[in-house]
């Protein structure tokens, strides 16, 4: 007997939405984002270019594509100068696209948490940048995220809960 079955569900648990793709993400990067720019660039988003980084890969467009799409709601915020996507396993990879504008630059690493992409890969290809960079670190690891995650489960709680609610 499964630990499901053990606790008499009537249904079987569910995957949330991936932490990338939640509605909530863009205005938290965006919040941390500004943020940084203000206190350690000194200066206002809109003279800075916003450097979304993620991992990409090399089989598959899904990690390119759920990063873009981020990317254009965060555009779409009209805080900074520029909105830029890049990669570390596709193109456009990281160390071209931090090289490719002169403008003061916030990276974002579009991560899960602090491993090797975001802790030495990330912070390595900043050295290149040919104007003051700051970087937010990893979006998995800022304590907000623990607010997107509870939010996300007490939706699907009380989705569940309509579905499973006597007829009346």
């Amino acid at each position: 007997m499964t630990g499901v079955q053990t606790c008499a569900l009537p249904i079987w648990p569910r995957v949330l939405v991936l932490l990338g793709a939640d509605p909530g993400m863009p205005a938290l990067i965006m919040r941390k984002a500004v943020a940084l720019a203000e206190a350690d660039l000194g200066l206002a988003p809109a003279e800075c270019r916003l450097l979304l980084v993620g991992h990409g890969s090399q089989v598959s467009r899904a990690s390119a594509e759920a990063t873009e799409a981020v990317a254009r709601r965060l555009l779409a915020m009209n805080s900074f100068g520029a909105v830029a996507t890049a990669y570390l396993e596709e193109p456009p990879e990281l160390d071209d696209v931090i090289t490719a504008d002169t403008r003061p630059t916030v990276v974002v690493g579009f991560f899960n948490g602090d491993g090797l992409h975001a802790g030495e890969d990330v912070p390595q290809a900043m050295l290149n940048a040919p104007a003051p960079v700051a970087y937010t670190g990893p979006v998995g690891a800022l304590p907000e995220v623990a607010g997107l995650i509870a939010n996300a489960i007490e939706a699907e709680v009380a989705a569940l809960t309509r579905l499973l609610a006597p007829s009346a």
